[in-house]
């Protein structure tokens, strides 16, 4: 699979490119923590680009094993080397999540305005339409989530330990006195975003296999799909980072700043179709990509 071993080189040289440029950034203008610095999004793209390598390399693998016709065996009816792609898939959503939620609002004037879900919306209808394409099985969607859950909550179990166990023995202290990491529930279960999307992906797939239509090929209607996948989206994901059903408020305000309601709904109303916009480029990309891991044995 020499193609995807390509893009993954190209995907790490670029961020191996990106470390000294950053810390040369940081010599210049001193510690710089958001996203949206030029060297931490250029790495951020090599990662990636990385990923994306990565699910190429299992994609082509399993399309040979396919083409060979030679019995292999399958768990859920799916090879390992399908396994392997949408562990792949899973993990591109959760360097999304990991990447982009560290670092979620955008300050505008008075208005501090995430951006979080531009990332979600693209990352979950790449991943999640391209996992049924490259499989041609309805619920590879839900299960490509499951994997992601699976994920997060080994993280969220992990990590925080392992960062207490390394200051207590190395003696160290938090750069924050107190804020000690300890199992985070809202992390563990962000996945969970995502559960009505791939409903509605498993859900589409399979009526169209069942009326003997195929899921791969055509990209008619896929924006719709896009946009259908990315409103369950809008309303989930407030609801767990900010325990709120209440969309406008997901535009924050700044401490000691009153936004009067109207500006905040005018701030909505033009997100919204931005960040249903995206959904709608993430779909497609998946629905290309996806069609290309079918048939790429390269």
């Amino acid at each position: 699979a020499p193609l995807g071993f390509i893009i993954a080189g190209f995907g790490a040289l670029q961020t191996l490119a990106a470390a000294p440029l950053d810390n040369y950034w940081h010599n210049l203008y001193g510690i710089d923590v958001a996203l949206w610095a030029p060297f931490h999004m250029m790495g951020v793209t090599g990662g990636i680009i990385g990923t994306l390598g990565m699910a190429y390399v299992f994609a082509s693998e399993a399309a040979i094993e396919r083409e060979a016709g030679l019995p292999y065996y399958r768990f859920l009816g799916l090879s390992w080397l399908e396994w392997g792609a949408l562990c792949i898939l899973a993990g591109l959503m959760n360097f999304t999540l990991i990447g982009f939620l560290q670092f979620p609002v955008a300050t505008f004037g008075l208005l501090q305005i995430p951006t979080y879900p531009l990332a979600l919306a693209a990352s979950g209808a790449l991943a999640l339409i391209g996992a049924v394409r490259l499989t041609h099985r309805p619920g590879v969607a839900l299960l490509t989530v499951l994997l992601l859950l699976l994920h997060t909550v080994l993280e969220e179990l992990f990590v925080p330990w392992a960062i207490r166990t390394a200051v207590i023995q190395q003696g160290m202290s938090y750069r924050i006195p107190g804020s000690i990491p300890y199992f985070n529930v809202v992390d563990a279960l962000l996945p969970l975003i995502f559960i009505v999307s791939a409903l509605i992906v498993d859900g589409v797939a399979f009526w169209r296999q069942q009326h003997q239509y195929k899921l791969s090929g055509s990209t008619r209607g896929v924006w719709l799909l896009g946009i259908v996948i990315t409103l369950p989206q809008l309303l989930i994901a407030p609801c767990l980072l900010l325990s709120s059903w209440d969309l406008p408020r997901v535009f924050l305000e700044q401490k000691g700043v009153a936004i009067p309601p109207d500006l905040k709904l005018q701030a909505a109303l033009i997100a919204v179709p931005v960040i249903l916009a995206v959904g709608v480029g993430g779909a497609l990309m998946g629905a290309n990509f996806g069609d290309i891991w079918r048939w790429n044995k390269r």
